[in-house]
């Protein structure tokens, strides 16, 4: 019998790095407490990129666009993995947490309305870089805790987990310089 062997296609690798200037060692973690802007998957018609891996625009459905938030100083987080599948590719879950502090109602109902939707998050990390998540396939509200803590200094309020499979990593979003790149997401709010 005649076996023949299938070999999947090899990705080259084309380039290298050098590691950080003593300048760049010093990253600040986390996400702005008032710079994440979400929106629905289903109204962006396009994401364009002019430098490869990275974004610089969104093209949104007429009358459409991102709404921001404000969550609890040093809440909120991104994350992403690679998972390899022995024969199917290769997929990021990616998730963002942070924790609200608003207990208003309309808070709650809008917390309610994002149960099984599709979005996508702008969020710029506290070295000043805007990131777009769930750019591919979206992330959806997985987890929502809330509690009234109990003693001075407890957490309080809705404490939100987004995740999501997407068939990309998590990209920035930059437009020209730091400034253009704020007033363009800026620009997107509804």
């Amino acid at each position: 019998s005649l076996l023949k062997r299938y070999k999947m296609a090899e990705c080259l690798i084309t380039a290298g790095w050098v590691g950080p200037s003593c300048d760049e060692t010093f990253n600040v973690p986390g996400i702005e407490k008032d710079k994440i802007y979400v929106g629905n998957k289903s109204e962006i018609e396009a994401l364009t990129s002019t430098v490869d891996g990275e974004l610089d625009g969104i093209t949104f459905e007429a009358t459409k666009g991102l709404f921001a938030l404000t969550v609890h100083k040093d809440t909120a987080s991104w994350s992403e993995e690679l998972q390899i599948g022995a024969n199917s590719g290769y997929y990021y879950n990616t998730s963002l947490t942070f924790r609200t502090i608003d207990g208003a109602t309309t808070v709650r109902n809008a917390i309610e309305d994002m149960v099984g939707t599709a979005l996508v998050f702008a969020v710029k990390d506290k070295n000043g870089s805007w990131f777009i998540i769930g750019e591919t396939d979206g992330v959806e509200l997985s987890e929502q805790t809330k509690g009234s803590g109990a003693a001075p200094g407890d957490d309080t309020g809705d404490v939100l987990t987004f995740s999501g499979v997407n068939r990309g990593k998590v990209k920035k979003f930059f437009n020209t310089d730091a400034a253009t790149t704020d007033t363009t997401l800026s620009g997107y709010l509804l």
